[in-house]
């Protein structure tokens, strides 16, 4: 069985455009791909690109 791969907060954000705040805001919202590590966020890799996938369209918002 392939082991998942994780990325950074830093990462994410690079690979989509937005500030790794933003990355760190959505990591609270449901059903966002992540582990919560102390403080830090890691992120899968495969499932991020998939939760992107099926929220294209929405308007996600994050406060």
């Amino acid at each position: 069985m392939e082991e998942p791969e994780y990325i950074s907060v830093q990462e994410a954000s690079e690979r989509i455009g937005i500030c790794p705040d933003g990355i760190r805001k959505l990591a609270k919202q449901p059903g966002f791909p992540c582990v919560r590590i102390g403080r830090r966020y890691i992120i899968n890799k495969k499932r991020f690109f998939e939760w992107m996938d099926k929220n294209e369209g929405k308007e996600i918002v994050i406060e």
